[in-house]
């Protein structure tokens, strides 16, 4: 059995989709459409990543290593080995992508909750947010006052709110 549960794939938007791990693997070898990816175990998952940042992660993992071996064959022990892993980027690596993973699933979260709501509420979420358009200019669109525009705003963000913590 896989220590990984899940994995997470770039979609043809370009967002991460969530993949059972068993679907990547088939007795033991990466099935076909998967062959050509790059995946970096992060927090016990697998995460898509591209060439260059799969390179980079295994070229830093690999002069972590020649460090330790060096340092332990001269039988030192040193503060900056012991800090080495930030000297290189590391954690800076698994910050980002995690940071980009977590906004990618909270995007599509949130375009899932917006799909739930009206045609008229779509709208003007779409306007204001998407479209970057004033209240005023929605209230001239939707023919109601600025107003009403905002209460109807108020009342959508606390919808999709809910949806977004259950």
């Amino acid at each position: 059995m896989s220590k990984f549960k899940l994995c997470f794939i770039f979609d043809e938007t370009g967002d991460y989709k969530p993949v059972p791990y068993s679907k990547l693997m088939d007795n033991g070898e990466r099935r076909d459409e998967y062959k050509d990816k790059y995946f970096l175990p992060l927090n016990g998952y697998l995460l898509e990543v591209n060439r260059e940042d799969y390179l980079d992660h295994y070229k830093n993992a690999n002069r972590q290593e020649y460090i330790r071996k060096e340092a332990k064959r001269a039988g030192q022990i040193s503060l900056q080995s012991m800090t080495a892993l930030d000297d290189f980027g590391i954690r800076d690596l698994y910050e980002d992508v995690a940071e980009r993973v977590i906004t990618d699933m909270m995007n599509v979260y949130l375009h899932n909750a917006i799909a739930t709501l009206s045609e008229d509420d779509q709208l003007l979420i779409r306007l204001l947010y998407f479209d970057e358009q004033t209240e005023q200019h929605c209230a001239e669109v939707l023919g109601v006052n600025q107003s009403t525009v905002n209460r109807r705003r108020n009342r959508i963000i606390e919808k999709l709110r809910k949806i977004l913590e259950a």
